[in-house]
């Protein structure tokens, strides 16, 4: 069967790269972290992209998120060039980085806050926004706790309905979950792919763990080391949910493990 999609939202925006090349200017010289990367991640889609440390996989995402721009070529959004940030799209970073002096909801207003569309103080805690963000991660009871009363699970939470509450048509998720318990890690990607099916957003995530994409993605596109060049490309079609018994990704993982270098 193929793998479910999810409900596809009247904005759903995709994202091309289109012969993409980024290099870093050391005092040492000049390094080259991307080679000619070339794909498109259809509106509403879920993208997993793999490769070694170093690999350049989180310099795409923050060239997609607008954070910066590639040495070489294109990356345009619905066709139109990326220059800049976006609200339409919303980064969660391996550290939640969660401001210490502000309780969870108030570190989800914070964005919001910083553009003016909700109001600071108590009376941000019942803005709707905030109020649906903290439900769809499951944090409605700990919306006064402070960051530090919250466990490594709870504090990703937190960054990702930070992420969520502008409703973003693009969430990129840089190693997300790298840093959780593997009881934790589990959990949080069922509720992630459960997320993603129920509000439309396309997603593009970086990961060094290959039954996490397995998990998540519809896609996975596999990168090799540096400068990193696509080496792989492999669509992901069984049955939400997945698990790891399955003949079916045993066989897919054999495969994705096979491009980074670890055959059977």
């Amino acid at each position: 069967m193929i793998a479910a999609r999810n409900s596809r939202r009247a904005d759903a925006i995709g994202v091309r790269l289109a012969g993409v090349s980024h290099e870093y200017v050391l005092d040492t010289g000049t390094l080259r972290v991307l080679e000619d990367i070339d794909f498109a991640v259809p509106p509403g889609s879920f993208t997993a992209l793999l490769g070694p440390s170093g690999s350049g996989k989180s310099t795409i995402l923050r060239i997609v998120a607008g954070l910066e721009s590639p040495s070489r070529g294109r990356v345009l959004a619905d066709d139109v060039t990326i220059k800049g940030p976006d609200p339409s799209r919303a980064v969660v970073f391996q550290d939640a980085t969660l401001f210490p002096w502000r309780n969870v909801w108030r570190n989800v207003a914070l964005g919001p806050e910083a553009r003016g569309s909700v109001r600071g103080g108590r009376a941000a805690q019942h803005d709707p926004r905030i109020v649906r963000a903290l439900e769809r991660v499951g944090l409605t009871a700990f919306a006064t706790a402070m960051p530090h009363q919250l466990s490594g699970g709870m504090a990703q939470r937190v960054a990702l309905a930070r992420a969520l509450i502008g409703d973003p048509a693009v969430l990129l998720l840089d190693e997300p979950l790298g840093k959780l318990d593997a009881l934790t890690r589990g959990v949080l990607q069922r509720e992630l792919a459960d997320l993603w099916q129920s509000s439309g957003f396309t997603a593009l995530l970086v990961t060094h763990d290959v039954d996490e994409a397995l998990i998540l993605a519809d896609r996975i596109i596999v990168l090799s080391e540096r400068p990193g060049r696509i080496v792989g490309d492999l669509a992901v079609n069984i049955e939400r949910p997945r698990h790891r018994a399955d003949p079916n990704f045993v066989a897919l993982r054999s495969a994705v493990l096979g491009w980074l270098g670890f055959p059977d």
